[in-house]
């Protein structure tokens, strides 16, 4: 799993909620910018195993926000 604590953590959600359900939903929040390593939103997401437009899958953009 590596020595990073946030992809170590990523991986613990990933695997604790698969072992509740094969199709977990994700609500994050996220500016969509890719991270500077493991552990950061777009791992999560990668580990879920989901494309960005999966219905399984909710992002709240902080940054959309600022536009409002």
């Amino acid at each position: 799993m590596g020595t990073n604590k946030f992809a170590r953590t990523n991986a613990w959600m990933v695997g604790t909620v698969r072992e509740l359900t094969s199709t977990p939903y994700a609500l994050l929040v996220w500016d969509g910018e890719v991270g500077d390593g493991p552990g950061g939103t777009q791992d999560m997401v990668e580990r879920l195993g989901y494309s960005l437009t999966d219905p399984h899958i909710e992002i709240i953009d902080p940054t959309a926000l600022l536009d409002e």
